[in-house]
């Protein structure tokens, strides 16, 4: 996440339903000049109430500062089988599935 600011900050996390989370991200100094940010407090409310499982891919978009739009591909076992409205996935979708055969 390195279009955040560097230090601990409170992000808006929403769907694609417009349903939204406060979600705190805190400051991990990464070398130097770098700083990552590690989702904490009000994430798993957000994982629970869009069904994440291990494996789904989250995508992140960066709308503002500190708000960020987040879209869930599930993983089945043919690879990336349902995306919740992720325009453009589906050909990734057959890219991935003729990679693992």
């Amino acid at each position: 996440m390195a279009h955040l600011p560097k230090g601990n900050i409170q992000i808006i996390l929403h769907n694609l339903k417009g349903e939204r989370w406060t979600v705190n991200a805190v400051a991990i100094a990464k070398g130097r000049h770098k700083t990552s940010h590690i989702l904490s407090a009000g994430w798993i409310t957000s994982v629970r109430a869009n069904s994440i499982k291990i494996g789904d891919v989250c995508i992140f978009e960066l709308i503002d500062e500190s708000e960020l739009r987040v879209r869930i591909a599930e993983v089945g076992k043919d690879g990336l089988d349902y995306q919740v409205g992720k325009e453009g996935l589906d050909h990734q979708n057959e890219h991935m599935k003729l990679n693992s055969m």
